[in-house]
């Protein structure tokens, strides 16, 4: 199969706009290759080199390697890259492939430990995919492994745990009570927890936070296999709006710990079909539309059929169309030096400017007045009270300070 050329083949003339501007850049060859390589037809033709050292260092910032090997045939790697390029992208895919499986390893742990305590856990994200099937062996990069426990229940797991050995994996940092995780575990084998109390992103019809008793509710929990009787794995239709809310707006904007292009690879592994996605976007979708702007996610959508067709993403960028926006931003993510910044700002800003009244004096309070026990045991024991005092004077200012920032970097992008 060869690259599309004659895109009015393919698609419609008329796109719907991203709900964020773009800064233009080109597609470098390296870019291109592994869009190409890990989103479109997997024996698909290339008329372009890129250059190996590049792409190396593209490969790691990207996080697609592993994902590329798993799904080219080997013959065609040999073809297009040097035998040291296409040895280090199999050394990726075996490492991911231990990765993972040490995270299945660790959630079966989690899981017995939960048992034995009647707390109720359901898996999140990269695990929660690998567990329901829809990937490929070793292709997804994974971190840690997430779960969402009842919230009343989460502290007393993470004590369980700590008094088995584990670790706090960031010492130091406070979280306050408006955060949706704890403070990340590591185990002996320095593999990482983070334990949920609530899903960021989601909305429940009282307005309180979207917790593990409203995805019971609502029907979105399975079993879990092998995990233990009170072990549990949300449904492909949870699954898609949490991806769509956890790449788009919580780790949007940053390169590292979230690869960008790794929601475009996931939601292209739920192989749903139109009416599938219509079926979701006029449903479950509705969980997230407070967050997320549907014209968004259409366009994610139309780019990837656009991929899977065969067409070339450079093609795409130059002769524009559906997809084309959700693509300048992901180009631009790599290519253009403040364009991360600009969108992590938008972000920030809508969130508070979506807030209502009766919100802020809660946000206010997390945010700016800290109490003095939360700072010291974040800035250490040994802090004086002075210090203390000149962090709450000066906190104001720099929240504002913040905010300007913000607002100026929504101001030089959106439509």
């Amino acid at each position: 199969m060869q690259l599309v050329k004659n895109r009015s083949a393919i698609v419609k003339p008329v796109g719907k706009p991203f709900s964020f501007r773009p800064t233009a850049a080109e597609i470098s060859p390296e870019f291109r290759w592994f869009f190409i390589r890990a989103l479109g037809p997997p024996g698909i033709e290339l008329d372009f080199a890129p250059n190996e050292q590049r792409l190396l260092a593209l490969g790691a910032e990207m996080d697609l390697p592993a994902r590329v090997a798993a799904r080219t045939p080997s013959e065609i790697l040999r073809a297009e890259l040097g035998a040291e390029t296409v040895e280090v992208f199999v050394e990726w895919h075996e490492a991911t492939a231990l990765q993972v499986a040490g995270l299945l390893q660790l959630a079966q742990h989690v899981g017995a430990v939960a048992e034995t305590m009647a707390i109720p856990l359901v898996c999140l994200k990269g695990v929660a995919l690998e567990m329901l099937g829809i990937l490929n062996p070793g292709q997804r990069p994974m971190g840690d492994l997430d779960i969402l426990v009842p919230a009343e229940r989460a502290t007393e797991l993470m004590h369980a745990l700590l008094e088995r050995g584990w670790v706090d994996a960031l010492p130091g940092v406070v979280r306050g009570p408006g955060n949706h995780h704890l403070s990340p575990l590591r185990d002996r084998h320095g593999r990482i927890l983070e334990i949920h109390t609530f899903i960021k992103g989601f909305k429940s019809e009282n307005r309180k936070e979207f917790g593990f008793q409203h995805l019971e509710a609502a029907g979105l929990l399975l079993k879990a296999p092998g995990l233990g009787a009170l072990s549990h794995l949300p449904s492909l239709e949870f699954c898609a709006a949490h991806l769509l809310v956890h790449g788009l707006i919580q780790h949007g904007p940053r390169k590292h710990g979230y690869a960008p292009l790794r929601l475009l690879c996931d939601l292209q592994d739920l192989r749903w079909s139109e009416e599938q996605w219509g079926s979701f976007l006029n449903g479950a979708f509705s969980m997230v539309e407070n967050e997320l702007d549907r014209r968004d996610v259409e366009e994610i959508l139309a780019l990837l059929r656009r991929v899977q067709a065969g067409e070339d993403p450079m093609l795409i960028q130059h002769t524009g169309g559906e997809g084309a926006q959700i693509l300048a931003h992901y180009v631009a993510l790599f290519h253009t030096k403040d364009y991360s910044n600009d969108y992590d700002g938008l972000l920030r800003f809508r969130n508070i400017m979506a807030k209502k009244p009766a919100e802020f004096i809660p946000f206010l309070k997390r945010n700016v007045f800290i109490s003095s026990s939360r700072l010291r045991k974040a800035l250490g024991e040994e802090t004086r009270s002075f210090d203390i005092l000149l962090w709450h004077l000066k906190r104001p200012f720099r929240l504002i300070m913040r905010f300007l920032r913000w607002s100026y970097r929504v101001l030089r992008r959106r439509r």
